[in-house]
This record gives C-alpha cells, sequence and structure tokens, in this order.
C-alpha cells in the first residue's frame, strides 16, 4: 500500500510538469484500466529515469494522450488500445541505459524491480545513468523489451490488446526480412 501511494505521487507530479493533470481525469474516468497502468509505470520509472528532454514518464505519458486524442478522430482505432501500445513503447529506451548508485556500483536491471524500490533501497544521493544496456538485456529486442513492461503493468485483459498489437508488428517486420 505504501507503494501505490508514492506511485500516485509519482504520477500525479508526471501529469502536472506534462500540463495533462486536467485531461486525465476525463480519459481516467472512462477508463479507470488506464490510470492504473499509469500508476504502475510512474513506480517503474519514477521521474528519474531520463527521455530524450525531459523525463522518460512525463514523455511517455504526454505521447499517450496525444496517441489517445488522434484515435478519438479515427475509426478504424480504439482509444483504449493505442494509449496502452503508446504507453509500453516507452520500454526500448529503458533498456538502453542502466540508472546506477554511487560510483556505478549497483545497477538497477529494469522489470527485476521497479525504479521506485531501487531508489528507495540504495538512495538518490549520487544516482547516474549510463548509455549501456544492461548485459542481461543487450540482446532484448523493443518488442521483448514492450512485453515484459506490459506483463509488469497491465491486466490480463489489456495486456492483450499489447500482444496483438506486437504479434501483427513482429509478423510484418518478419515478412519485410524475407522479401
Amino acid at each position: 500500500m505504501i507503494n501505490q501511494q508514492a506511485h500516485k505521487k509519482i504520477l500525479s507530479e508526471a501529469l502536472r510538469a506534462a500540463k495533462l493533470n486536467h485531461k486525465a481525469p476525463m480519459v481516467f474516468t472512462e477508463y479507470p484500466n488506464l490510470y492504473e497502468a499509469c500508476e504502475q509505470l510512474a513506480g517503474v520509472l519514477t521521474l528519474h529515469f531520463p527521455g530524450e528532454n525531459l523525463p522518460l514518464l512525463q514523455e511517455t505519458l504526454t505521447s499517450s494522450f496525444e496517441a489517445y486524442e488522434k484515435s478519438l478522430d479515427d475509426d478504424t482505432s480504439y482509444p483504449l488500445s493505442v494509449f496502452l501500445i503508446a504507453l509500453v513503447s516507452c520500454a526500448p529506451a529503458m533498456i538502453g541505459k542502466r540508472l546506477t548508485t554511487k560510483g556505478g556500483q549497483v545497477a538497477w536491471i529494469p522489470f527485476k524491480e521497479t525504479a521506485y524500490e531501487f531508489v528507495k533501497r540504495n538512495g538518490e544521493a549520487g544516482l547516474s545513468f549510463v548509455d549501456d544496456p544492461d548485459p542481461e538485456l543487450v540482446n532484448a529486442s523493443s518488442s521483448d523489451a514492450m512485453y515484459m513492461l506490459a506483463s509488469q503493468i497491465l491486466t490480463l485483459h489489456d495486456f492483450k490488446c499489447v500482444r496483438e498489437y506486437l504479434t501483427t508488428r513482429d509478423m510484418q517486420v518478419m515478412a519485410m526480412k524475407v522479401a
């Protein structure tokens, strides 16, 4: 329960920083499971993990809400699925960097524990990021990473949406390699 409160706080801060706190209640009221997934992602990433220009959590939330809004005008897209796919699309970035403690002595391994738990256990002082994938994850594909993240933050029903998308995408990639 303590982690859940911390995850809520992290999510709230990220939504406020991304200027999404006015849009989020409308979306989360319609799809409460999206709130749960975002809350879980907030614990996985925290605001420590860097994205391209902002914390990765903030960038991911922004892209998820943008994808959701675009899907509302597209009769062929299901807003819930589009949001979820955008939400887990940050996973490849997670395996491309390593969060380490002071002096790089201990590294966080994505998908084994949340960044929140890692930071809580090791402290915020001296956290750094190295642009080097963890040796355990160096051979993981972007689809592998998205599957792993989806399994951590989504309900089984929502996971099916992401699995269908990834399966279709992987089949298209394979067909392009053969052609």
